[in-house]
């Protein structure tokens, strides 16, 4: 989890943004905007597993994709975090995907 600046020099705040796991190791780009941050910082922790509930999804429009998928997944106000104890389901922490240098070079084209 990181927070996201549109203006770099700004001391504001623009989204908490995110890449969540499942069961299955499937990725999505996860995004919580200004407005709800302090609601949801305390309660998200990074490395943390919960069961969600309440969220938008929509199509990623985004000029990068942090991951291979075409939606991201949004917070709302009626968003719910049900933290599970460790060993609840087997999510890993981490998800490397590596791509051959050439087609780095061929994206930012």
């Amino acid at each position: 989890m990181w927070e996201v600046k549109y203006n770099p020099t700004s001391a504001t705040v623009d989204s908490l943004d995110m890449v969540l796991l499942d069961e299955q190791g499937s990725q999505i780009h996860g995004l919580i905007k200004k407005d709800l941050i302090p609601h949801f910082k305390e309660v998200a922790k990074e490395g943390s597993v919960y069961t969600t509930s309440h969220f938008g999804v929509g199509n990623n429009k985004r000029s990068h994709r942090l991951v291979q998928n075409d939606s991201i997944i949004w917070f709302n106000s009626f968003t719910s975090l049900k933290f599970e104890p460790e060993g609840w389901v087997d999510i890993p922490q981490h998800k490397l995907n590596f791509q051959p240098f050439e087609q780095l070079a061929e994206q930012k084209q």
